[in-house]
């Protein structure tokens, strides 16, 4: 008989559809342009749109579908994308050339087909779990995988990995 965690995981399906706390924001808000406009393109149930607006920024959104088909709605893409669709999302945001920061799980590195779509790209690190059920029990970890942000942290200085202070 399979373990209980792989029954729940085959009965609840990929986690695409698990919202992104506000919270999640912390990290990257201090790197992001408030003159450019953020394109949300997987919005879900709207909390990085609202969090993002109410940090001050101009935000875009629209259906996560229309992604791979539409032309961008802003200058800078944030999201959250769907867990089973990170790959494609991420390829889609290379060939589009426009910034764009995703909030993918640390798995993420060991998938080859991700693996190669993270040249260049700049990573923020978490300094804790998010809890994206809210029910005080995150189960991964996760990190910012931005690219063409120009991150810096002196004037010569764009690291790949940045860890935040707790």
């Amino acid at each position: 008989m399979p373990p209980k965690p792989l029954i729940e995981r085959a009965r609840r399906g990929p986690f695409d559809e698990i919202w992104t706390p506000a919270h999640a924001l912390t990290t990257l808000l201090p790197h992001l342009d408030r003159r450019k406009t953020i394109w949300e393109c997987a919005p879900g149930s709207g909390v990085l749109v609202k969090a993002l607006r109410t940090a001050g920024f101009k935000v875009e959104y629209h259906n996560p579908a229309d992604y791979f088909t539409d032309k961008p709605l802003g200058s800078v893409t944030v999201t959250n994308p769907p867990f089973s669709k990170k790959a494609q999302f991420l390829r889609r945001a290379n060939e589009l050339l426009i910034p764009f920061a995703f909030l993918l799980p640390i798995t993420t590195l060991g998938s080859r087909k991700c693996q190669r779509e993270l040249e260049g790209c700049q990573l923020i690190f978490l300094p804790k779990r998010i809890d994206f059920t809210g029910k005080l029990n995150p189960w991964f970890a996760v990190m910012w995988v931005t690219s063409r942000l120009h991150i810096r942290y002196s004037d010569d200085d764009y690291p790949q990995l940045i860890f935040p202070e707790d």
